[in-house]
């Protein structure tokens, strides 16, 4: 997601320690999934259904935008798909409709 091995540490090192962790794990690089596919291999990956992933997805994100700083997360956006403004905007409270 942020590119080079110093930018994702400098981003790990932003984030509560639960959140950064996973980052500095890794996982493949130059991956784009759209929301849905987002979503679904969130479901998968922490086994709950769609509903669930969403909210889970939701409360990370949110998370993540309050804990690092604004030229990061400008960052972070520059590197997603157009589509994840929206959902990153919505917060972790309140209605988001993924068929918007």
């Amino acid at each position: 997601l942020v590119g080079s091995e110093m930018c994702k540490e400098t981003v790990a090192a932003q984030l509560p320690q639960e959140i950064g962790y996973y980052l500095e794990q890794g996982g493949r690089r130059d991956e784009t999934f759209d929301l849905d596919a987002f979503f679904e291999k969130v479901a998968e990956r922490a086994s709950v259904d769609l509903p669930d992933a969403v909210h889970h997805a939701r409360a990370v994100l949110s998370v993540v935008t309050e804990a690092v700083t604004p030229a990061t997360m400008v960052n972070i956006m520059d590197q997603l798909p157009d589509e994840y403004q929206r959902l990153i905007e919505a917060g972790s409270e309140g209605d988001y409709d993924r068929n918007d």
